[in-house]
C-alpha cells in the first residue's frame, strides 16, 4: 500500500486522550496511521502549546484533527513543515486578525464562572462540570462514562484564566465538522472562509458515540480539502470500535 495517511488527534486538555481513542481505532481500521497528542497536565497555555507541538513534530507528515478547545492551537501548528492541514471536529476556531497575533481565552469568560472548583481554586475534572443526567446524555455507554470520569485530568487553576497566543491565520488547508449546533458560529466561520464543512447530529462527544461515522465524515472532508489523494472510507469496515 505504500506510505499510509497519518492523522494526529489533538484532544482537549480538559478531557485527555480517552476522548479520542474510539475515533483513533476507527481511523486505524480504515488504514490510517494514527497518533494521539497527549496534552497531559500542563502548567500554562504556553506549556500546553509546546506539548502539542513536540508531539506533532515527532509524528512526521500528518493531518491534524483537533477536538474542542484544541482547535485554538491549530493556527500555530499549521506553521510546522510536517503538517499537511487540519480537520476540526466540533472545535473552537479562533476569529483571528489576518496580519497580527491575537490572544484568545482558553476557557470562554461566559463559561468560566460556571465551572466548579475545589478548595484550591483548581477546576474539578471536566465530566463533573455537568449533572449526572447531562453526562449520561453525551457518553455512548455507562462504561465509557466511567472510563472518562476515571481518566479525565485534574488541571491547575491557572488554566481557567489562560490565554492562547494565536498567530495570523489564513485558514488554508482546513475543513470543519460540527456535532449539532453548539459550535455553529465556528462552522459558519469556516464555511465563510471557503472550507469544506459538515454538520453531524449528536452531542460534543459524538466522536465517541459514533466513531466510525465521524471517521467517515473526517476522511471525506480531508479529501475535499485536498489534504490527501486517496482516502479509505471507514464505513467500509462495518465495525464500530469500543
Amino acid at each position: 500500500m505504500g506510505t499510509r495517511n497519518r492523522a494526529v488527534l489533538l484532544p482537549s486538555v480538559f478531557l485527555g486522550p480517552v476522548s479520542v481513542e474510539p475515533l483513533a481505532a476507527a481511523l486505524a481500521e480504515a488504514g490510517w496511521d494514527v497518533r494521539i497528542a497527549d496534552p497531559g497536565v500542563p502548567s500554562s497555555a504556553t506549556d500546553l502549546a509546546q506539548r502539542y507541538r513536540s508531539q506533532v513534530r515527532a509524528a512526521g507528515p500528518a493531518i491534524l484533527v483537533p477536538h474542542s478547545n484544541a482547535g485554538l492551537f491549530v493556527p500555530d501548528l499549521l506553521a510546522e513543515a510536517t503538517v499537511r492541514g487540519a480537520v476540526f471536529l466540533d472545535a473552537r476556531l479562533p476569529a483571528t486578525e489576518p496580519t497580527r497575533t491575537t490572544e484568545v481565552a482558553l476557557v470562554p469568560p461566559q463559561l468560566r464562572s460556571s465551572i466548579p472548583v475545589d478548595a484550591t481554586g483548581a477546576p474539578v475534572a471536566w465530566p463533573f462540570w455537568w449533572s449526572p443526567a447531562d453526562r449520561d446524555s453525551v457518553f455512548p455507554s455507562a462504561r465509557w462514562r466511567a472510563e472518562v470520569e476515571r481518566r479525565a485530568p485534574r488541571l491547575p487553576a491557572a488554566l481557567l484564566s489562560a490565554a492562547v497566543i494565536v498567530p495570523p491565520f489564513a485558514g488554508t488547508r482546513s475543513a470543519y465538522v460540527s456535532f449539532g449546533d453548539t459550535y455553529q458560529a465556528d462552522r459558519q466561520r469556516a464555511a465563510d472562509a471557503g472550507w469544506p464543512t459538515l454538520r453531524l447530529g449528536g452531542g460534543h462527544l459524538h466522536l465517541m458515540v459514533d466513531p466510525v461515522g465521524v471517521a467517515a465524515a473526517l476522511l471525506s472532508l480531508a479529501r475535499r480539502a485536498g489534504l490527501t489523494e486517496a482516502v479509505p472510507d471507514a464505513r467500509a469496515t462495518g465495525r464500530k470500535p469500543g
